[in-house]
């Protein structure tokens, strides 16, 4: 049987486990992906092309792009700086590449961020073919957007927020 004493040194015990594994069980898990974390730049998907130059303004430079999975052929892709708006033929953002650290996603993560940063602000990734990318999906259906967080040397590199073409 316990004494008082006991009891209460069982308890301060559980209650610092529970405090010290919160961080490290949300590191693990992660916040489900919302449609606001594919807003970049203040530009949600499906924006069109009026939007992004109005909360912009005129692209650096335009050149073709394309998604991740590179399927699409050439897309039209407006540049800013460390940021490339790839859009589908209807004039609709269909996703948009975060090149440089100005930019962040909406949970915060840049580009040169540890890869343990990713891990902390999104939790495990989905299964993917490449250890350097890190994959997560709002919903596991087809044309769902996606995250791509792709690394290099334990660093991201680069980020994609949006749907592709596959």
């Amino acid at each position: 049987m316990l004494t008082h004493g006991r009891r209460s040194s069982v308890a301060s015990i559980a209650v610092a486990t529970a405090l010290v594994a919160a961080p490290l069980l949300h590191a693990q898990t992660g916040r489900q992906l919302q449609r606001n974390d594919f807003v970049v730049a203040g530009i949600p998907l499906q924006a069109d092309s009026g939007t992004v130059r109005r909360l912009l303004g005129r692209p650096d430079s335009i050149t073709k792009g394309d998604d991740p999975s590179e399927a699409s052929g050439e897309l039209l892709a407006w540049w800013y700086p460390d940021l490339e708006i790839v859009f589908l033929s209807d004039g609709t953002v269909l996703g948009e590449w975060i090149r440089g650290a100005s930019r962040s996603t909406a949970r915060g993560l840049r580009v040169g961020a540890a890869r343990d940063a990713v891990l902390q602000l999104y939790g495990r990734p989905n299964p993917s073919a490449a250890d350097s990318t890190m994959v997560y999906v709002l919903r596991h259906r087809e044309g769902t957007p996606r995250l791509l967080i792709y690394t290099s040397a334990g660093r991201v590199s680069a980020i994609y927020a949006g749907r592709t073409i596959d």
